[in-house]
């Protein structure tokens, strides 16, 4: 697959099936898929040895803000069950699609007298990404 531009990222949450589509309120997103992991080195080892542990994701999302934004994320701060679902190609036919069962950890409102009224949110998620297409 050829590289891909951002801008045609879509990114959707809410109750799964009737997700909002927020992508015109989203400059940004990072989907973060990590795994603990703990030293196990013993005395004489020559390199560092792990086990790996329980994997966690959370997906960080900010832009422009607006009342519309507002309106459908500020009810859904600290509601478990909720839907995410990311395009980071876009969600044409055959594009990758990453969806998961998650919560609205944070949401954050921040304007300055020199700049636009921007937001920022923490989306964890309960469980794994379930890979699929549109």
């Amino acid at each position: 697959m050829a590289p891909i531009h951002g801008k045609n990222a879509v990114v959707a949450f809410g109750t799964s099936g009737s997700e909002s589509d927020i992508s015109a309120y989203c400059n940004k997103s990072d989907l973060d898929q990590a795994f603990d992991e703990a030293e196990v080195s013993a005395y004489g080892s020559s390199a560092k040895s792990y086990v790996i542990g329980l994997g966690g994701n959370k997906f960080d999302i900010a832009g422009p803000w607006s009342q519309t934004l507002h309106n459908i994320l500020q009810p859904l701060v600290g509601v478990a069950g909720k839907s995410i679902v990311y395009g980071p190609a876009g969600n044409t036919t055959g594009l990758p699609k990453l969806s998961a069962t998650a919560h609205l950890k944070d949401y954050k409102v921040s304007g300055a007298v020199n700049g636009a009224v921007t937001w920022t949110g923490s989306i964890t998620i309960d469980g794994g990404v379930t890979n699929g297409t549109y």
